[in-house]
């Protein structure tokens, strides 16, 4: 493959972006080495092997995914480093909903006069609530209240049930992907013959494991959570809240190309000019918020697995250094 043909002042502009964030580019580029080649073998032992299987795949994409954010941005290309800034922000949820100690999440059947209501097939119907975590603001009361009557009324999934929603949503969504394809045409004989070759074993097992509210909720849903990404954001903790509120929506508007202005300027005669590059903050800022959500998927892996003395404090004063040497001195955390 050829070379492909440079966009005008290329060169010079890649320089430039580099030396404008070369504190930022020096720590990404750290961080990356650091966590590719660490040792991810925990320290203890692992009761459920899949566990660790779907937590090791889902860091592997988001590496590959910072690392791609890392090369755009050495480019000023802001705009697909923003694109796969949204993956990778989604990519460290699905990794946090999986390893996570606790999230907040139970099935509820769906009722009608009270009955148990069924859908078009004659299964039974459930829905995904989440409960709010109890509030440290509020009030104490005048009499203590016993510690056992804080705690839910409702059954949790586990880490490694809910390590099978991931593997069971992916199972599930085989299939509906090519009764899609089936409508299509010059598609319709290559989607029966796929449909054909599909276990439907497979689907069945995964749905006798993790129960048939859940298998009928991830079916709905076509996730692995059964919720909305705003609702993930929230049963996951303030970090994810955080990055929803100020960040998803920016990366949205770029992914489904609501934001197509930022592609041109006007000169000082009032013509429109394209803009082929990136400003310096806005590669700046988004560089920051690719590594602050690498820096989590690292936190959410050392807290789970443990990684050993060395490599826990290693990941632990990456974090700190972020806070204070970018965050602080370099004052860019968030997209311009």
């Amino acid at each position: 493959m050829r070379p492909l043909l440079p966009f005008p002042d290329e060169d010079e502009r890649r320089e430039a972006v580099q030396q404008a964030n070369a504190v930022e580019f020096e720590f990404a580029e750290r961080v990356y080495r650091v966590w590719l080649e660490m040792s991810k073998r925990p320290s203890r032992p692992c009761t459920a092997l899949h566990v660790f299987y779907v937590a090791m795949l889902l860091n592997l994409q988001a590496c590959r995914i910072y690392r791609s954010i890392i090369e755009e941005c050495s480019r000023a290309e802001g705009v697909g480093a923003i694109i796969l800034s949204r993956s990778l922000f989604e990519t460290i949820a699905a990794l946090k909903f999986v390893l996570a100690r606790h999230v907040r999440i139970y099935t509820e059947p769906l009722v009608k006069n009270g009955v148990h209501k069924k859908d078009a097939n004659g299964d039974l119907t459930y829905s995904v609530q989440c409960e709010r975590r109890p509030s440290r603001k509020s009030p104490k009361p005048a009499t203590p209240t016993p510690k056992k009557r804080l705690k839910s009324s409702h059954k949790f999934p586990s880490v490694e049930e809910r390590a099978w929603f991931y593997v069971a949503s992916q199972a599930f969504n085989e299939p509906r992907r090519y009764n899609k394809m089936i409508q299509l045409r010059g598609l319709k004989r290559v989607s029966k013959h796929t449909l054909k070759k599909l276990d439907d074993t497979l689907t069945t097992a995964y749905a006798k494991r993790i129960g048939d509210d859940w298998a009928y909720v991830l079916k709905k849903e076509k996730n692995y959570s059964g919720l909305k990404i705003y609702q993930l954001a929230e049963v996951l903790g303030k970090e994810f809240v955080l990055i929803y509120k100020s960040l998803y929506d920016i990366y949205c508007q770029v992914t489904h190309a609501s934001d197509a202005v930022r592609h041109g300027d006007f000169d000082d005669d009032n013509q429109l000019r394209p803009k082929y590059f990136s400003d310096d903050g806005e590669i700046g800022g988004t560089l920051n918020a690719a590594t602050a959500m690498i820096l989590t998927s690292m936190t959410v892996c050392r807290d789970y697995f443990d990684f050993g003395l060395i490599n826990n404090t290693m990941i632990n004063g990456l974090g700190e250094e972020y806070r204070k040497r970018i965050l602080v001195e370099s004052r860019k955390p968030f997209d311009s």
